[in-house]
């Protein structure tokens, strides 16, 4: 497995490619809902496996927090702990950016991966784009995974 942060545009290409396939394909989530405005400035991690595209995130600002999104494992490579790897790294740029706390909207399927990761739910479940989710949230600097 090799993480690295998205430099260019084959990359971020296969970036969108994953996120197409889990949420648009897989989950349902209209295209230009999936692929919007805050790519062009976010930072975004790929994951490769054997050579292969197969996770991504991103990371962004908002009111001085770290808002994780787009975190998606091809069905593939799932259980490998790439997810993990996926969180932790966009936690990093985090705190290389200076940010104290993060936060993210959890599908709620996935509560129990983002809990392992310290992050706990701080709010009554929502909906966006038809799947249940939470708000998440989690102190950088005093809850370290």
């Amino acid at each position: 497995m090799r993480l690295t942060r998205i430099t260019n545009e084959t990359e971020l290409h296969a970036a969108f490619n994953i996120r197409i396939a889990v949420f648009v394909e897989e989950q349902g989530v209209a295209l230009e809902v999936e692929l919007d405005e805050h790519d062009a400035y976010a930072d975004h991690v790929l994951v490769y496996f054997d050579n292969q595209p197969v996770a991504t995130g991103r990371v962004r600002i908002v009111n001085d927090t770290a808002k994780l999104e787009r975190i998606c494992v091809m069905p593939s490579h799932r259980k490998y702990g790439i997810g993990k790897a996926v969180v932790q790294a966009l936690e990093e740029i985090a705190k290389e950016k200076g940010l104290r706390k993060a936060k993210l909207h959890g599908q709620t399927q996935a509560m129990p991966f983002y809990e392992k990761l310290g992050y706990i739910s701080a709010s009554d479940e929502f909906m966006e784009e038809g799947i249940p989710h939470k708000l998440m949230i989690k102190d950088l600097i005093l809850n370290c995974v």
